[in-house]
């Protein structure tokens, strides 16, 4: 449900298109049926669901082929997309001279203050 809502307040289109606000309640529906039964099916048609949420403001509705690219190319990049922003979050770090989380987390813990 958490995504749902950050999803619905966080991108303006779905406000104003309908069939995205449709396609995200029934999300919303197969994210009660996740609670109560979870299975793969139902993990699958809610991911389904809130990709096509996402994805509706911008393209519209169009042939079965396009929205089958579409949602693959959306599962492919949800799989790289958290490696590709930790090697930014190196860079940046390696750039601004700061310390790497392994180096932060290995070194001496802070005093506590009471």
């Amino acid at each position: 449900m958490a995504w749902i809502t950050a999803l619905f307040l966080t991108r303006r289109g779905i406000w104003k298109d309908g069939s995205a606000r449709l396609v995200l309640l029934s999300g919303a529906g197969l994210a009660v049926v996740l609670i109560d039964d979870p299975s793969f099916l139902g993990w699958v048609l809610f991911w389904t669901a809130v990709s096509l949420a996402a994805l509706l403001p911008r393209h519209g509705f169009d042939d079965a082929l396009a929205w089958a690219r579409r949602l693959g190319w959306h599962a492919i990049s949800a799989a790289i997309a958290p490696l590709k922003d930790a090697a930014r979050v190196s860079i940046v770090r390696q750039r601004r001279g700061l310390p790497s989380s392994a180096s932060a987390l290995s070194g001496p813990s802070p005093r506590c203050l009471w």
